[in-house]
């Protein structure tokens, strides 16, 4: 399916004293649908979006561009997959600290977009003064679409490319600057890119739109519980349909006191009778003084039945400063849903590990927390590839509106080879703790030998697709007569034939 536009939302503006952005958007109802959130604004460096939510809904962060020139002239850029189809939802972008300052936002719906990996290759560039903003996406695929958000807040007219679209351009003060959504198709690199009318300070950031693959993991449904001096959180969700589900809940806690060893003892659904209960994947804690007070965990139920039922997740204490993201993914192997776990923990201004090798279909999650009011976690990077992708942030905030704690779950899909997964922009103060585990979700249906089968004489051809999940399926074995036999196995298949 190719990737077609949808829709576009009907934006908002603030120049100041207001901490909430709220628009409308009415999304259209093609399949595989994909959200893009953008946001640009003239506030202070240490400024950003605290959380975008659509119909109360959370958005992973993609990315985020400053220019560092004081007033930092910032773009941020959230994705949605599978935002309700023709509906019209509220969407809200909440600043961090204090109130948006020359702000403008806005969405855009696309189809036809992959629903486990909407999007890769993230690329940002700014400009302290200069008349053209441009970004150059590497690599695109037959059916891939480039973009880009691009942020200037002055009066010099801001125009797009002869070769690009652009899907709308918000003004926030009234002048002829503001915040663009530019798209571009092609093949090889493509550059996304446009002109100033003035020399203006600038950011842009814009990454490729992947096309919809259905035998990939696939990101179904996102969520998120916040929760203080707790035993137990609760939480109506959605589970929707989908072949192989597997419902995932990644949960950080980061309490600075070092309370208590208060970790999760047990999660639930009701979704049926008997109740369903979760089985524990993976924990890292950091221990300071004897008590465990900064964790990260994830846990799993495979098949879980669709409609909206109650999540409950239960603590061995009053749990503080917590943060649980929940994750529907499709197409998971529901025999083993995860393996190759791993956690590291520690107190340093970089947080840090390597994870395993993945291979194809293979989808790691990274679960990662820091105890700290100046964290700031907005990406994993290697060696400058930012094709790490952020699915889940979220700060936990105390009575002073400063976060306790720092949040986020990212995405790798493989394949890959061993990364050094390194926090970009990650500011952590005073040797703050912070803890991260890592897992690979396998994908459903994996490699297998096949036997080809046995049809009649009288067949001339055998065309066969393997769709099972058995390390040995027997398919059919021509007989002496047929002329041709061909086999068309799905990906990371292998079809081994035996000719006597």
């Amino acid at each position: 399916m190719a990737i077609a536009y949808d829709s576009i939302g009907a934006g908002d503006t603030e120049t100041g004293g207001d901490a909430v952005l709220s628009w409308t958007h009415t999304v259209g109802s093609g399949s595989d649908r994909a959200m893009f959130i953008a946001i640009g604004h003239a506030d202070a460096a240490n400024d950003r979006a605290r959380e975008v939510l659509v119909d109360g809904v959370p958005a992973g962060r993609v990315c985020m561009v400053q220019n560092n020139a004081g007033s930092a002239f910032s773009t941020e850029i959230f994705c949605l997959v599978n935002p309700p189809a023709s509906t019209t939802v509220t969407i809200t972008a909440t600043i961090n600290d204090g109130t948006w300052n020359d702000a403008a936002a806005n969405s855009v719906v696309y189809t036809g977009v992959n629903q486990s990996r909407p999007y890769r290759a993230v690329l940002g560039n700014y400009n302290t003064g200069g008349t053209a903003p441009s970004v150059t996406l590497q690599d695109l695929a037959s059916g891939e679409v480039a973009v880009a958000g691009v942020f200037h807040d002055s009066t010099d007219v801001l125009t797009e490319d002869g070769t690009v679209t652009e899907r709308f351009l918000v003004d926030p003060v009234s002048n002829d600057g503001g915040l663009a959504w530019w798209e571009k198709s092609g093949t090889g690199d493509v550059t996304v890119n446009g002109t100033i009318s003035g020399t203006e300070e600038y950011s842009i950031c814009g990454c490729i739109l992947v096309s919809a693959d259905s035998d990939e993991i696939a990101l179904a449904m996102q969520d998120v519980i916040r929760g203080d001096a707790v035993t137990s959180v609760s939480k109506s969700v959605n589970v929707v349909a989908g072949n192989n589900r597997c419902l995932v809940v990644a949960a950080t806690e980061a309490d600075g006191a070092g309370t208590g060893d208060d970790f999760i003892t047990s999660i639930t659904l009701e979704d049926g009778s008997p109740t369903s209960f979760f089985t524990q994947v993976v924990r890292a804690t950091r221990t300071i003084g004897g008590e465990d007070n900064c964790y990260a965990e994830v846990w799993e139920l495979r098949a879980p039945a669709t409609g909206t039922h109650t999540l409950t997740v239960n603590f061995s204490d009053n749990a503080n400063d917590i943060c649980v993201h929940i994750l529907q993914f499709n197409e998971v192997d529901q025999t083993t849903a995860f393996k190759d776990t791993r956690s590291a923990t520690g107190n340093s201004a970089t947080l840090s590990d390597t994870i395993p090798i993945l291979q194809d279909r293979e989808v790691g999650l990274a679960v990662a927390t820091s105890d700290s009011s100046e964290a700031h976690i907005p990406g994993f990077t290697n060696g400058g590839d930012a094709d790490h992708d952020i699915v889940c942030y979220a700060d936990y905030r105390g009575p002073n509106a400063t976060p306790d704690q720092t949040s986020t779950v990212h995405a790798v899909w493989g394949p890959a080879n061993d990364v050094d997964l390194t926090l970009d922009r990650m500011t952590i103060g005073n040797a703050d703790p912070w803890a991260i585990v890592f897992a690979k979700l396998v994908p459903a249906n994996p490699s297998g030998i096949y036997l080809v089968g046995q049809p009649s004489e009288t067949d001339s051809a055998l065309g066969i697709t393997p769709s099972g999940g058995a390390a040995t399926q027997a398919i059919g074995i021509a007989s002496e007569t047929d002329s041709a036999l061909t086999i068309t196995p799905q990906a990371g298949q292998i079809v081994v034939l035996s000719i006597v």
